[in-house]
């Protein structure tokens, strides 16, 4: 390939991840901007006598800030990875089975193998984790969960897995749905319960996929253990928090 059809494909690449990267954060500008008008005096001032309050209007800009985090996070790695470190940040931050870092087992999930690998993770990733914070009555209570499904998932990819490296979120977010099932179905119920309904009607097809796909051992592996960390996550929450 010349140098001109390099840059041609390169400038290409990012275009389209600018594109999308976009999209995703004029869409969380645009809920910020919106929660914080419900919060505010003057929403008070319309509709306080007529409106209930409602609680859940300050968590849901509790969510929209961490998924915001995660966001720029994961994004802003794979830019500075893509255009100025050839992929060494992917390299030094993946989970690799045979020579273990016990720091890459919390970063793994943060960075991803290319550009289409990030974007077909990043929405569902936000929403599943923007529900698991709504669901839980604390931010503490979702980074138990969280750090629950990434040591999980990052334990039985080192013990079940293959000899290879691990990047990606899709273990993760694949933690989160089942997290949100099981907790929203046999414990929590109420209203979480039919929340887990409605998501298993519209991603449990894809969800089925992706947990039934064996082409690839270690993606198999790797989506598995996340859905199973996500069952571990709500059975160690329930205990904590329940007894």
């Amino acid at each position: 390939m010349t140098p001109f059809r390099k840059a041609n494909s390169f400038l290409r690449n990012m275009w389209g991840l600018f594109f999308f990267a976009l999209k995703i954060a004029l869409g969380l500008m645009a809920a910020v901007l919106l929660l914080r008008f419900l919060n505010s005096a003057t929403w008070d001032n319309l509709l306080g006598d007529v409106l209930p309050e409602w609680p859940i209007w300050a968590q849901m800009e509790t969510a929209v800030r961490v998924i915001t985090g995660f966001f720029v996070g994961t994004w802003g790695l794979r830019f500075l990875d893509n255009t100025f470190m050839r992929n060494r940040i992917r390299d030094t931050l993946s989970l690799t089975k045979g020579k273990v870092n016990p720091f890459t087992i919390f970063t793994y999930p943060f960075v991803h193998e290319d550009n289409t690998h990030l974007q077909g993770n990043t929405s569902k990733l936000l929403l599943f984790a923007g529900i698991a914070l709504l669901m839980l009555p604390s931010l503490h209570l979702f980074v138990f969960v969280t750090l629950v499904i990434v040591i999980a998932n990052a334990l039985g990819i080192l013990f079940y897995g293959p000899k290879t490296s691990y990047v990606g979120a899709s273990g993760l977010l694949l933690g989160y749905f089942g997290f949100l099932e099981s907790f929203g179905l046999a414990v929590a119920r109420g209203w979480q319960g039919i929340t887990a309904v409605l998501l298993l009607l519209l991603f449990g097809p894809y969800i089925f996929r992706l947990l039934t796909n064996r082409r690839n051992t270690g993606t198999f592996i790797g989506h598995l253990w996340g859905f199973i960390a996500g069952l571990i996550a709500t059975r160690l929450l329930a205990a904590v928090t329940i007894g």
